[in-house]
């Protein structure tokens, strides 16, 4: 159960995979990561998030740290462009749930962002630690970042924001570390 694309296409370095859910009457389990997975990265850093219906997080982009995302309930847009300027230019969107668990691996570079529009609880690892100078915002609902929202209304934003953060064409994205290195075809 791989990620369903909304729209468009998925930056270059952008993995995903599907998990495997084994149930019984005792309810069920799914392994989401092994650090033994051929090619699997470190994650020194896990996170527990739960987005409230028509909730945005991001549009951001990592200079540093690639994230590994599952959605453990509910279900989630995840918005993806490039940012990267020797790469194609490439934007999409993709529905992540629940009831289907699968993983993203995003790579640094890669602008992302978070939209529910109904809730979701999500886990995901960093392959660095998290610290703000790694982070650079940048507006979710700009057109020049190739990204084919479907209607989605005005979301729910940060205490105090007022969705001004630059246009994503006006960030120089370069100079990250490439973390991918040797994935495994068959962990992807």
């Amino acid at each position: 159960a791989v990620p369903e694309m909304v729209s468009g296409t998925v930056p270059a370095d952008v993995l995903c995979g599907e998990l495997t859910t084994h149930a019984d009457a005792r309810g069920s389990v799914t392994e989401i990561f092994r650090v033994t997975w051929p090619g699997a990265p470190e994650l020194p850093q896990w996170n527990y998030v739960r987005g409230v219906a028509n909730s945005m997080r991001g549009l951001h982009v990592h200079m540093e740290h690639s994230d590994f995302i599952v959605v453990i309930e509910g279900e989630m847009w995840l918005a993806l462009a490039e940012a990267r300027k020797d790469r194609p230019r490439a934007a999409g969107i993709a529905r992540l749930r629940g009831d289907r668990m699968s993983w993203v691996f995003i790579p640094p570079g890669v602008a992302h962002a978070f939209y529910t529009p109904s809730g979701y609880t999500l886990v995901y690892g960093q392959t660095h630690t998290w610290h703000p100078g790694d982070e650079i915002g940048c507006r979710w609902d700009d057109p020049g970042n190739g990204l084919q929202w479907p209607p989605i209304g005005n979301p729910v934003a940060p205490p105090g924001s007022t969705w001004s953060t630059p246009v994503l064409g006006s960030i120089e994205v370069g100079g990250w570390r490439e973390t991918r290195r040797s994935i495994h075809k068959s962990w992807w």
